[in-house]
């Protein structure tokens, strides 16, 4: 629920505007004293419709945007947040792998972020919308502040530093899924309505850029380059250094937030108009009628579901990635676990040039062929990578991780995971959201989401197991057969439900929004 209140002309982009309603129409201007509210939607903020002058007014530009004070506090608190997070990803994966030389126990640190957006993505928004957006996400970040420092002192304590930060990670990731849609809830707040398209659009490239920032740049730069500190009997490792910058950079985050006046970020159920709200739990309630109606129209629409699991599946892919990081570096390039950057890197350079160049590839393609191309090359160079290993052992029993041409050809195939991944997840989103319905996207993307982090859950740490019993080269080969497989699987079976669609006379029926009203 949104609240537009008058506010000075350099903090929004017209003063007294009221938000755009669900089917269109622009409702008069708030005086004052009034509150213009929206109806509810089941449709996420960024999917909603916006009226013809809004979407016109968004070829403004970001500069527009970003000359409200009040949109630039928040969305540079946004950036730092997002970056260090990532950061400290980073640091987690690095600390776990180095101290219990573990495919198993990396693999669980991944689960810990992934398992509480499975948990408490649903039900966090709820929870949001009773409090003011502003006293979410200073709190938010002061807790994720402490847990930071209590990592970096943990590894100075007796008791397994490992235990400590699975649990401290597990603590921060949960308290992350209440920022997000906090966050996410203030922008309509803070900026004019026609301004909403460009506002949504630069948050969703900075949580892209915030990734690479944080997990190729900033994290590897502190472990790699600050040195040990030592003052005194106490000193400093380059690994807890990072966690000490990350709880100052929440600081910097929180008093961003503050900056920004708490009346603006008064959510509607915390100024009393909560009356007009269904109670806690009858929300909850409504969120898992919600989850159950949109599994029900996926399983009717074997096309939306079959690009559901292929994405789940590059998902779970580089998932294992990041997992296998840090002993994949130790096992292929004879280096420190720190150094994983050296295949996140390529793969995210692959990644970033892939989503350049991959639409038109799928226009002149078309979405089949190029998610088999995908499959393809995603399997053909995770395989390839223990064949050249192999190779270069056998022609070099000594020091055979010195030579340079295995390097250049191992970097290059880390390189080509990162595109052929786009290959898959570029087609597959696409079709994601083509066969979703406004009524119903939100709750599809919802339960996407869900999917994607419970399947991390349930494979990673089989995938560590694996690797830690038979090694990482076997474990990479099982993958590749099992991508290979699985995805040319789901692709015959999707080609199957089309032509029987086509056979048929029309699309599935699922496509259109049924008669009865949709529950919202």
């Amino acid at each position: 629920m949104a609240k537009v209140s008058q506010a000075n002309d350099d903090d929004v982009g017209a003063p007294g505007a009221g938000m755009a309603s669900e089917d269109g129409a622009t409702p008069k201007a708030p005086s004052a004293s009034v509150s213009y509210k929206r109806p509810r939607s089941s449709v996420p903020l960024g999917e909603q419709q916006l009226p013809p002058q809004a979407i016109a007014a968004s070829g403004r530009g970001f500069r527009t945007v970003l000359r409200n004070r009040l949109f630039l506090r928040l969305w540079l608190a946004q950036l730092i947040s997002q970056t260090i997070m990532n950061a400290m990803n980073y640091g987690l994966v690095v600390l776990v792998a180095a101290t219990s030389k573990s495919n198993f126990a990396t693999s669980l640190s991944i689960v810990t972020f992934a398992l509480p957006a499975a948990i408490f993505a649903p039900l966090a928004g709820v929870l949001v919308d009773r409090f003011n957006r502003r006293t979410v996400m200073w709190i938010s970040n002061l807790l994720r502040a402490m847990a930071a420092v209590a990592i970096a002192i943990s590894l100075h304590l007796d008791f397994s530093p490992v235990v400590i930060a699975l649990l401290l990670s597990l603590f921060t990731s949960s308290i992350g899924q209440f920022f997000t849609p906090a966050e996410g809830a203030a922008i309509p707040l803070l900026v004019h309505p026609d301004e909403l398209v460009n506002a949504l659009s630069l948050f969703n490239i900075t949580f892209t850029i915030s990734q690479a920032l944080g997990l190729i740049v900033l994290g590897p730069a502190i472990i790699l380059f600050v040195p040990t500190i030592t003052i005194g009997h106490l000193s400093m490792t380059s690994i807890e250094s990072l966690f000490v910058i990350v709880a100052l950079l929440y600081g910097v985050c929180i008093g961003l937030i503050f900056s920004i006046p708490k009346p603006r970020l008064q959510s509607e159920a915390a100024t009393g108009a909560h009356a007009l709200h269904l109670s806690e739990g009858h929300q909850v309630r409504h969120i898992w009628m919600g989850i159950r109606e949109a599994a029900s129209f996926v399983r009717h629409d074997r096309r939306l579901l079959n690009a559901i699991l292929q994405l789940c599946m590059g998902g779970v892919v580089v998932a294992i990635v990041s997992a296998i990081a840090p002993n994949f570096v130790h096992v292929f390039f004879n280096q420190p676990q720190s150094n994983m950057v050296l295949v996140l890197f390529p793969a995210g350079v692959g990644l970033v040039l892939g989503s350049a160049f991959t639409p038109a590839l799928v226009r002149k393609l078309h979405y089949i062929r190029t998610i088999m191309i995908g499959l393809i090359a995603l399997s053909t160079s995770i395989a390839l990578l223990t064949l050249v290993r192999a190779i270069v052992e056998a022609i070099h029993p000594q020091n055979w991780w010195a030579s340079w041409w295995y390097w250049g050809i191992a970097i290059l195939l880390t390189f080509f995971i990162g595109i052929a991944l786009n290959f898959v997840n570029v087609p597959t989103t696409t079709t994601m959201q083509a066969r979703s319905p406004d009524w119903i996207k939100g709750r599809v993307l919802a339960l996407q989401s869900m999917l994607q982090n419970g399947m991390n859950v349930l494979i990673l740490p089989l995938m560590g197991l694996a690797a830690d019993a038979f090694g990482i080269p076997l474990a990479m080969d099982v993958l590749a057969v099992v991508v290979l497989t699985a995805g040319l699987t789901s692709i015959y079976f999707g080609t199957l439900n089309r032509s029987s669609a086509s056979a048929q006379g029309g699309e599935p029926t699922s496509r259109s929004q049924p008669q009865s009203q949709p529950h919202r």
